[in-house]
């Protein structure tokens, strides 16, 4: 599952910025990536589709025993829907390497966030681990990077609410599962925010960019090389960017969110690499000690997790 999330990340991040080199309507984007993925949902619920355990029985009106799902869900929604807007705005400023750099960041997002919200304690060993994570890739992009005051602070809003996102998803698991209730699948979960943050992306797409999106059309279809071009690179961002959230929600499901993170950093790791094959962008050395530098952090994670689990912190008494 996970070689598969990479591999659906890596091409959908490379489709999507050939598609901006042809089209650069983020906003545009963001709501028909996310109006596809409702669709999506709503269709294969409505067939009762084997691929998305647990829906079936929510439209057939089993709610989890808290009933506190939708007001749960809205924190999930709203970040769900901005954060994806700010990664758009973001891979359209700039190169895919750069964003992904300051993606790095993420997982130290997840550490926080987790910590805070769900009242976990890391060991020393296990968040220093993290560190040549972050070092690492920032260096081995570091020669291709250039900066961008909209790029930086997109991708770093992204981070923030993507970490809020796996946290606050698996707080909501975590709650039904110890209160008795019957707990969300994650495509079910996914489902359900694209269907809750389709809406207002298409309300903000209308607002920022409708008369831009049109008049600039054309001259993407003749760019793309045709409308059947244009559609292949369109249509196929957006269905690669559902399987890539529907394998993100899936691998959330049987990790820790600090674990999802610095998966995530890997899987940021493979698509640096994915980019620099395809847009022929030059190797330093530099490069391949970044590299070299975010995988031992990686590994070092991986050993030193089990060995130093999460603690819940205790909170004293009165």
């Amino acid at each position: 599952m996970g070689l598969a999330w990479y591999s659906a990340n890596t091409v959908y991040n490379l489709t999507n910025k050939m598609l901006f080199n042809t089209w650069s309507c983020p906003w545009t984007v963001t709501a028909i990536h996310l109006s596809y993925a409702a669709l999506y949902s709503l269709i294969s619920w409505g067939l009762q589709a084997a691929g998305v355990p647990g829906s079936a029985s929510m439209l057939a009106g089993r709610r989890p025993r808290s009933g506190r799902i939708p007001g749960a869900l809205a924190p999930i929604v709203v970040a769900h829907g901005l954060g994806h807007i700010c990664t758009q705005v973001s891979m359209a400023a700039v190169a895919v390497s750069f964003s992904t750099t300051i993606k790095a960041a993420e997982p130290l997002i997840y550490v926080g966030l987790s910590s805070y919200l769900l009242g976990l304690s890391y060991a020393t060993p296990v968040l220093l681990s993290l560190v040549p994570i972050i070092a690492g890739v920032g260096i081995a992009s570091f020669t291709e990077a250039t900066f961008s005051a909209v790029g930086f602070c997109g991708a770093m809003a992204s981070n923030v609410l993507y970490a809020f996102r796996a946290v606050a998803s698996k707080s909501l698991a975590s709650e039904e599962s110890e209160g008795g209730g019957e707990a969300l699948s994650p495509l079910t979960t996914y489902g359900l925010v694209s269907c809750g943050a389709a809406p207002f992306a298409i309300a903000a797409a209308l607002w920022q960019e409708a008369g831009k999106a049109q008049a600039t059309l054309p001259l993407a279809i003749d760019a793309a090389g045709g409308p059947a071009q244009f559609a292949l690179l369109l249509f196929g961002s957006c269905a690669l960017f559902h399987l890539d959230n529907q394998l993100s929600f899936a691998v959330l499901n049987y990790v820790s969110a600090v674990t999802h993170g610095v998966a995530s950093a890997g899987k940021r790791m493979f698509t640096i690499v994915v980019s620099i094959i395809v847009f022929r962008n030059p190797i330093s050395a530099l490069n391949c000690i970044g590299m070299s530098i975010a995988m031992a952090g990686v590994l070092a994670y991986n050993y030193l997790l089990p060995r130093y689990p999460p603690k819940r912190k205790r909170i004293a008494s009165a």
